[in-house]
Protein backbone atom coordinates (compact mmCIF):
# COMPACT_ATOMS: atom_id res chain seq x y z
CA UNK A 1 0.00 0.00 0.00
CA UNK A 2 1.29 3.46 -0.89
CA UNK A 3 1.12 6.06 1.85
CA UNK A 4 0.40 9.67 0.98
CA UNK A 5 3.15 12.18 1.69
CA UNK A 6 0.93 13.77 4.34
CA UNK A 7 0.69 10.49 6.28
CA UNK A 8 4.43 9.88 5.79
CA UNK A 9 5.22 13.30 7.27
CA UNK A 10 2.91 12.73 10.24
CA UNK A 11 4.42 9.30 10.96
CA UNK A 12 7.99 10.64 10.88
CA UNK A 13 7.00 13.64 13.02
CA UNK A 14 5.39 11.32 15.59
CA UNK A 15 8.51 9.15 15.66
CA UNK A 16 10.75 12.21 16.12
CA UNK A 17 8.48 13.43 18.94
CA UNK A 18 9.39 10.30 20.85
CA UNK A 19 6.31 8.14 20.47
CA UNK A 20 6.76 4.39 20.69
CA UNK A 21 6.80 2.57 17.37
CA UNK A 22 3.96 0.32 18.46
CA UNK A 23 1.73 3.28 19.44
CA UNK A 24 2.50 5.07 16.15
CA UNK A 25 1.81 1.88 14.19
CA UNK A 26 -1.58 1.46 15.85
CA UNK A 27 -2.46 5.14 15.40
CA UNK A 28 -1.69 5.21 11.66
CA UNK A 29 -2.59 1.54 10.97
CA UNK A 30 0.82 0.69 9.54
CA UNK A 31 3.44 -1.84 10.48
CA UNK A 32 6.34 -1.09 12.78
CA UNK A 33 8.74 -2.00 9.95
CA UNK A 34 7.14 0.64 7.73
CA UNK A 35 7.77 3.27 10.38
CA UNK A 36 11.38 2.15 10.75
CA UNK A 37 11.89 2.33 6.97
CA UNK A 38 10.36 5.82 6.77
CA UNK A 39 12.49 7.16 9.63
CA UNK A 40 15.62 5.61 8.07
CA UNK A 41 14.74 7.03 4.63
CA UNK A 42 14.23 10.50 6.09
CA UNK A 43 17.48 10.28 8.05
CA UNK A 44 19.52 9.10 5.02
CA UNK A 45 18.03 11.27 2.28
CA UNK A 46 16.36 14.13 4.12
CA UNK A 47 13.13 13.30 2.29
CA UNK A 48 10.13 11.06 2.88
CA UNK A 49 9.31 10.77 -0.84
CA UNK A 50 8.89 7.17 -1.99
CA UNK A 51 11.80 5.69 -3.94
CA UNK A 52 11.34 5.42 -7.68
CA UNK A 53 10.23 2.10 -9.04
CA UNK A 54 11.96 0.05 -11.70
CA UNK A 55 11.36 0.66 -15.37
CA UNK A 56 10.45 -2.85 -16.42
CA UNK A 57 11.97 -4.90 -19.20
CA UNK A 58 13.54 -3.47 -22.32
CA UNK A 59 11.49 -3.89 -25.52
CA UNK A 60 12.26 -7.03 -27.56
CA UNK A 61 12.42 -4.83 -30.68
CA UNK A 62 14.66 -1.83 -30.08
CA UNK A 63 13.90 1.61 -31.52
CA UNK A 64 16.69 1.06 -34.04
CA UNK A 65 14.95 -2.11 -35.31
CA UNK A 66 11.49 -0.53 -35.72
CA UNK A 67 12.10 0.49 -39.37
CA UNK A 68 12.79 -3.18 -40.12
CA UNK A 69 9.43 -4.06 -38.56
CA UNK A 70 7.73 -1.44 -40.74
CA UNK A 71 9.32 -3.02 -43.83
CA UNK A 72 8.09 -6.44 -42.70
CA UNK A 73 4.53 -5.13 -42.42
CA UNK A 74 4.71 -3.27 -45.75
CA UNK A 75 5.77 -6.46 -47.56
CA UNK A 76 2.53 -8.17 -46.65
CA UNK A 77 0.14 -5.91 -44.71
CA UNK A 78 -2.53 -8.58 -44.22
CA UNK A 79 -0.35 -10.71 -41.91
CA UNK A 80 -1.76 -11.36 -38.47
CA UNK A 81 0.31 -10.49 -35.42
CA UNK A 82 1.05 -14.20 -34.94
CA UNK A 83 2.34 -14.41 -38.50
CA UNK A 84 4.40 -11.26 -37.94
CA UNK A 85 5.93 -12.83 -34.81
CA UNK A 86 6.81 -16.00 -36.73
CA UNK A 87 8.35 -14.07 -39.61
CA UNK A 88 10.25 -11.79 -37.22
CA UNK A 89 11.70 -14.85 -35.45
CA UNK A 90 12.77 -16.35 -38.81
CA UNK A 91 14.53 -13.15 -39.86
CA UNK A 92 16.10 -12.02 -36.61
CA UNK A 93 16.07 -15.05 -34.32
CA UNK A 94 14.23 -12.98 -31.69
CA UNK A 95 11.23 -14.77 -30.21
CA UNK A 96 8.59 -12.67 -28.46
CA UNK A 97 5.15 -12.85 -26.96
CA UNK A 98 2.01 -11.64 -28.70
CA UNK A 99 1.66 -8.58 -26.40
CA UNK A 100 5.30 -7.69 -27.04
CA UNK A 101 4.66 -7.66 -30.81
CA UNK A 102 1.55 -5.50 -30.30
CA UNK A 103 3.57 -2.99 -28.23
CA UNK A 104 6.28 -2.90 -30.90
CA UNK A 105 3.71 -2.29 -33.64
CA UNK A 106 2.21 0.56 -31.60
CA UNK A 107 5.65 2.11 -31.05
CA UNK A 108 6.18 1.91 -34.84
CA UNK A 109 2.81 3.75 -35.29
CA UNK A 110 1.30 0.78 -37.12
CA UNK A 111 -2.43 0.40 -36.56
CA UNK A 112 -4.91 -2.19 -37.72
CA UNK A 113 -8.16 -1.46 -39.49
CA UNK A 114 -10.91 -3.86 -38.55
CA UNK A 115 -13.03 -5.20 -41.38
CA UNK A 116 -14.84 -8.40 -42.29
CA UNK A 117 -11.87 -9.86 -44.12
CA UNK A 118 -9.59 -9.63 -41.04
CA UNK A 119 -7.18 -7.06 -39.74
CA UNK A 120 -5.17 -5.14 -42.30
CA UNK A 121 -2.15 -3.14 -41.19
CA UNK A 122 -2.08 0.58 -41.88
CA UNK A 123 0.92 2.85 -41.68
Amino acid sequence: MRLSNDIRERIVAAAKAGGTLLAIAERFVVGVSSIQRLVKLERQTGSIEPKSRGGGMKPRISDAMLPELVVLVEEKPDRTTSQLRDEWKKRTGVDMSHPSMIRSLRRAKITFKKNFSGGRARL
